[in-house]
């Protein structure tokens, strides 16, 4: 998907259909992502136009259309939105709720692969919470994650964020505690600052982390393979992608 950014405005309606065009949506088969295009083996691509820049990469500091409309396609949490816009298991196989509701376990699937071929872990989850809910973070969305156990403090500095409430039991077993039982946990799972990043990925890159296509570490259907600030960028399918074979557009 090649987006290119135009010098003029283009409607809010029309914007709206041709963005929703590009969304990746698992279990519907349709030409954007997924689906028969009528002709095999015909290549599969799809131009849009974009008004604005990708302000970033980085999923703790999404706080915009833009980039959660790319992190979408190029990255995935535990649960997205499928079909209908309901969830699906993404990283995630399945999960198991306390009797009280305040304790969560999610099973990984353990073919969930990085875009560099590194295996996405339950470790990968816990430094990405805890990073994102670490004040110096500066994470808009931070509030999001205020359910989670300590959340709230650790964001206020009042408690340090390895008290947060995630743990990795094993690689692919990430246990989830909260302040309190809510019935919409799993659906905040879709959100940019629930997705994992990795450790010595984003450490590498410094404060470069996110800016560039280089510079970001993918695993969604898509990566970002080309990215000319404030003039277009381009996502290509993912050959590390647990479910690439399900996933028909090329770019």
């Amino acid at each position: 998907m090649k987006k290119k950014m135009p010098v003029f405005v283009v409607s809010t309606v029309a914007m709206s259909m041709m963005l929703g065009a590009c969304s990746y949506q698992k279990d519907e088969p349709q030409a954007n992502a997924k689906g028969d295009s009528g002709k095999s083996g015909a290549k599969q691509v799809i131009n849009l136009i974009e008004t604005q820049e990708i302000p970033t990469m980085d999923p703790a500091l999404s706080a915009d259309a833009v980039s959660s409309r790319v992190m979408t396609n190029t990255m995935e949490g535990l649960y997205s939105l499928g079909k209908d816009d309901k969830l699906v298991p993404g990283v995630a196989k399945e999960f198991q709720k306390s009797e009280d509701g305040k304790k969560y376990t999610f099973k990984l699937r353990e073919d969930a692969k990085w875009s560099n071929g590194e295996p996405v872990t339950a470790k990968d989850f816990v430094y990405a919470w805890q990073r994102a809910i670490n004040p110096d973070t500066a994470a808009k969305s931070a509030y999001i994650m205020y359910d989670i156990k300590n959340a709230e403090k650790i964001n206020k500095k009042e408690m340090s964020p390895d008290q947060l409430g995630v743990k990795a039991i094993d690689d692919y077993t990430l246990e989830v505690e909260l302040d309190n039982s809510i019935p919409y946990l799993v659906d905040l799972m879709v959100y940019p600052i629930f997705y994992p990043v990795n450790e010595k990925f984003v450490k590498e890159q410094g404060t470069k982390f996110g800016l560039e296509a280089n510079t970001t570490l993918y695993n969604g259907p898509f990566t970002l393979s080309d990215w000319q600030h404030e003039r277009s960028f381009k996502m290509t399918k993912s050959a590390s992608y647990w479910d690439n074979k399900e996933v028909k557009i090329e770019e």
